[in-house]
């Protein structure tokens, strides 16, 4: 959003009441004249009211983002000051456990313009529960089975197999089985199935698909988790900082 233009707009919308008088005094006089009323003046009248109703809004929104600034450096360096934060198994009034909040803090406040932005940004980021966690699984049973599925898939593809030969589907309940190694319902092994077999070209590795699946979050988020050693919720907020910082700039510049 371009604060300067969306003012210039909003300004041109405020004009509209003052600009439409004249308007609507030629189309009453032809009215009038024509013995014909129907009903634009109040048409116009509304479009008055709009513009006006419009300008404000938009001069509301210029204001909150004019007065918005938050560049925190590296996401990276917050991410793990949260992790900090949040494997401290020490008592709540464990000096070690101030320490690594004051930390935290001098982060967030560094890259905020104001306490209450400071108190905001850390409580969403520690706010964040921890997610199931797979990248220390052993997906070796899983990926084999996917593999099998896959194969049989290709040559099924390439007409080397019929489509109702029953070593796909034992295939495929063979997938299952192990899937459900990673499941605690039906719905979440389907689930995991689900998301294996529409990545047919094996472009996301195991683990980050069963994460994914698991978690909800998004590939994108899981690989960021599993790269840096993050918990998926506190990946999840890294990314959206640094998307942030990148707007942030684009807007500086």
């Amino acid at each position: 959003m371009d604060v300067a233009a969306s003012r210039e707009l909003a300004s041109k919308l405020q004009a509209w009441p003052s600009n439409l008088d004249d308007a609507i005094s030629l189309v009453q006089e032809a009215e009038l004249l024509s013995d014909m009323p129907v009903g634009v003046t109040s048409l116009l009248d509304s479009i008055s009211g709009d513009g006006a109703a419009m300008s404000a809004a938009i001069r509301r929104a210029a204001d909150a983002l004019e007065s918005f600034s938050i560049n925190l450096g590296s996401p990276l360096k917050i991410a793990a000051a949260v992790a900090n934060v949040k494997s401290f198994r020490g008592s709540d009034n464990d000096p070690e456990l101030d320490r690594r909040l004051r930390v935290l803090r001098g982060l967030v406040a560094a890259g905020t313009s104001s306490d209450a932005e400071t108190a905001r940004v850390m409580m969403q980021l520690l706010a964040a529960t921890n997610s199931v966690d797979v990248r220390f699984r052993d997906t070796d049973k899983v990926e084999a089975a996917r593999l099998d599925v896959e194969r049989l898939n290709h040559l099924e593809a390439t007409g080397a197999m019929s489509s109702n030969d029953p070593q796909i589907d034992q295939a495929v309940r063979n997938l299952r089985d192990a899937l459900a190694d990673y499941a605690t319902t039906g719905e979440q092994t389907n689930r995991l199935l689900y998301a294996i077999i529409a990545d047919s070209d094996h472009q996301v590795s195991t683990p980050t698909l069963l994460a994914s699946a698991l978690t909800g979050q998004s590939v994108e988020v899981v690989r960021v988790a599993h790269a840096h050693n993050l918990d998926y919720d506190v990946a999840e907020a890294v990314i959206k900082l640094d998307r942030v910082d990148r707007l942030t700039a684009s807007m500086d510049g």
